[in-house]
């Protein structure tokens, strides 16, 4: 857990999706249903190292590490994490100015130049995430 974040639970999170459009989608679509099942979460998460997204996990599976981020995730209030929530020009820009603030540390500047990178970025947010 990250120093000041108790109660908090930051989610990058896996997608697979269905290109639109396509000609024939029952395979497809029979991968999304197992990919969304527990019992495909279980599988998948178990083997990455991660938890999953739903909260019906067979807790038993996962590792002590998984099973206390389990329960983490469930007593929480859930955030996406920088890169999954952010709109990629955002992200470039935040990320130069991380790699700046290593070289020169000057705390006051690489705020000045995140907010600045925020504002200019500003239309390119979505303003709602849910993971409803």
């Amino acid at each position: 857990m990250v120093p000041g974040t108790k109660g908090l639970y930051g989610v990058t999170i896996d997608s697979f999706v269905q290109p639109r459009g396509i000609a024939r989608p029952t395979n497809s679509n029979r991968w999304l249903q197992v990919a969304a099942s527990r019992e495909g979460q279980d599988a998948f998460n178990v083997q990455k190292g991660s938890i999953p997204a739903r909260i019906d996990a067979t807790v038993d599976r996962y590792d002590a590490y998984q099973r206390s981020a389990i329960v983490a995730f469930k007593q929480s209030v859930i955030y996406p994490t920088f890169g999954g929530a952010m709109p990629g020009v955002y992200v470039r820009s935040l990320e130069a100015t991380l790699d700046a603030f290593v070289d020169h540390g000057d705390v006051r500047r690489a705020a000045t130049e995140a907010a600045a990178a925020a504002l200019s970025s500003e239309r390119s947010f979505t303003r709602v995430w849910s993971l409803d």
